[in-house]
C-alpha cells in the first residue's frame, strides 16, 4: 500500500497491478479516516463529553465492520469491483435511509419543540435540554449506520452471487 507516492500508484493502477484485497486497504483506510475526522470535525468546538466520545468511536466501529463484512460478502462471491458496488449500492441505500430518517424526523418535531417548551418553562436551559436528548440522538444514529451497513451488505451480497449457468 502506497501512502505517499500517488505517481506509482497511478502506474500500477493503470497496468492492473494492483488486486482486488489491496483496493480493499485503500477504500476500508479511505472511508474510516473520513469517519474520524467528520466526527472530529463535527464536535471540535465543544467541551469534552465522554458520551459523545463512546458515541464517535461506536460509529467508527460501525463503519469499519460494515465495510470489512461487505468486503468479505463481495469475496465469497465473486470477489470483483469491490469499490463500485460499495459506490453504486451505496447511494441508493443512503437515500432511502434518508428518507426514512426525514418522515419520522418531521413528525416527531412537534415533540422535540414540546420538550423545549415544557423545559423551558421549568427552568431549564436549552444546553441542559440539548445534553438530554443526546443519548436517544445518539442510539437512533448507531441504529441507522448498523442500518445503512446491514443493507448494504445484504445488496453486496447478492450482486457478488455468481450467475447460474442457462
Amino acid at each position: 500500500m502506497y501512502w505517499w507516492n500517488v505517481s506509482q500508484l497511478a502506474e500500477d493502477l493503470r497496468e492492473g497491478r494492483v488486486e482486488e484485497k489491496e483496493r480493499f486497504k485503500y477504500y476500508l483506510a479511505y472511508i474510516v479516516s473520513g469517519e474520524v475526522i467528520l466526527r472530529c470535525w463535527m464536535y471540535f468546538p465543544e467541551t469534552f463529553n465522554i458520551l459523545t466520545l463512546m458515541c464517535n468511536a461506536a460509529s467508527v466501529i460501525i463503519v469499519t465492520t460494515g465495510v470489512m463484512l461487505c468486503y468479505r460478502a463481495n469475496r465469497n462471491g465473486d470477489n470483483t469491483d469491490f469499490i463500485g458496488r460499495m459506490i453504486c449500492l451505496g447511494w441508493p441505500v443512503g437515500i432511502r435511509l434518508l428518507v426514512l430518517a426525514v418522515i419520522p424526523g418531521l413528525a416527531l418535531f412537534p415533540t422535540f419543540s414540546l420538550i423545549d417548551r415544557v423545559g423551558t418553562a421549568m427552568g431549564y436551559s436549552w444546553d441542559q435540554i440539548k445534553e438530554a436528548m443526546l443519548v436517544p440522538e445518539y442510539v437512533l444514529r448507531l441504529a441507522f449506520g448498523i442500518l445503512y451497513f446491514w443493507l448494504l451488505y445484504k445488496y453486496v451480497k447478492l450482486v457478488a452471487q455468481p450467475k447460474e449457468a442457462s
